[in-house]
């Protein structure tokens, strides 16, 4: 989350267990790619290097997905206090 809050275009591995939803909404909107080992790794880095377009378009994908999902916690919150002002009643 942090490279798309700072626009920039994301490369992971396989293993992102604890962000799966995260990794899918950001390949999904092509924000992000997975790689599946070093030698995927060095292609997509080399890739991004040689195609600047693609780079940008990353990146700019990736910032705008991070700013459209601000305020989640905040949301969130508000939704457990109106269900737990619900059950009070």
């Amino acid at each position: 989350m942090e490279a798309a809050a700072l626009g920039r275009p994301i490369l992971f591995g396989p293993g992102m267990s604890n962000f799966r939803a995260i990794a899918k909404e950001l390949c999904a909107v092509k924000a992000a790619e997975v790689v599946t080992d070093g030698t995927a790794l060095s292609a997509a880095v080399i890739k991004l290097f040689r195609e600047p377009a693609t780079r940008l378009s990353m990146a700019e994908v990736a910032q705008g997905w991070h700013r459209a999902n601000q305020g989640a916690v905040k949301r969130t919150a508000e939704i457990i206090r109106g269900e737990l002002a619900h059950l009070r009643k």
